[in-house]
């Protein structure tokens, strides 16, 4: 119990703190000013814009692919900003939280794993962007190796300390679920009584609108309840 009112008060103070934590000054205020607030953490205009420009920028590289193939794909600004805030917001509180519980601590042996693992994940990158990026290239050995690395530092933001930060946050995430969940016991009782509360919601909703079943079907939708006639 005492753990699931964690998990509630995590996902309430979340919701609380994107509702009134985020504030936008006007263009012209200085880069450095603070424009969110985590229990006294912050995040200034510079380093909110450039995640936003990062993100924004990412939605725009799948909106030119999906068209590319003829498809429809929109780029909602106001969305991209949101989310980005949201995302920065939720990702203060749970590091806030991590270090309340003591959970960001690493021996030495653990710091060693997760260096193993970047250095993989790394070479994995780099790799690829060999293949993709220099496979006609004159550059061999070192100097190739070199080049790489350097395209993708520059480019893609491949580096050993990214890299290694990335690790290191999906392991804190992996401890902070692990926190919560553990103690809780699901078993083939509940895992059946959420099925059969699945399947008699969706009965109930498509078999009233056909229209809804197949609109959900185009869309890829994972459904529960296939209605007679499909």
């Amino acid at each position: 119990m005492k753990k699931k009112s964690l998990l509630a008060l995590l996902v309430a103070a979340v919701m609380l703190l994107s509702g009134c934590s985020l504030v936008l000054r006007d263009s012209e205020v200085d880069g450095l000013q603070t424009i969110i607030d985590v229990n006294g953490e912050t995040v200034n205009k510079n380093d909110f814009l450039n995640t936003y420009s990062y993100n924004l920028s990412v939605e725009q590289y799948y909106a030119s692919i999906y068209s590319q193939l003829g498809l429809s794909y929109t780029v909602d600004e106001q969305e991209v900003l949101s989310d980005t805030a949201n995302t920065i917001i939720t990702d203060l509180v749970l590091r806030q939280k991590l270090t309340e519980l003591g959970l960001d601590v690493f021996t030495e042996e653990e710091n060693a794993a997760l260096d193993a693992d970047a250095q993989e994940q790394l070479q994995g990158y780099l790799d690829n962007v060999r293949e993709q990026y220099f496979a006609d290239s004159e550059l061999t050995g070192e100097a190739l190796d070199e080049a790489v690395a350097e395209y993708a530092a520059a480019n893609l933001g491949y580096t050993f300390d990214s890299v290694r930060e990335n690790v290191k946050d999906t392991e804190l995430s992996n401890r902070l679920r692990a926190y919560v969940t553990d103690p809780v016991t699901i078993t083939d009782d509940d895992l059946q009584a959420a099925l059969d509360e699945k399947i008699a919601s969706e009965k109930a909703s498509y078999e009233s609108s056909l229209a809804a079943y197949g609109a959900a079907a185009n869309q890829g939708t994972y459904t529960y309840y296939v209605p007679a006639g499909y």
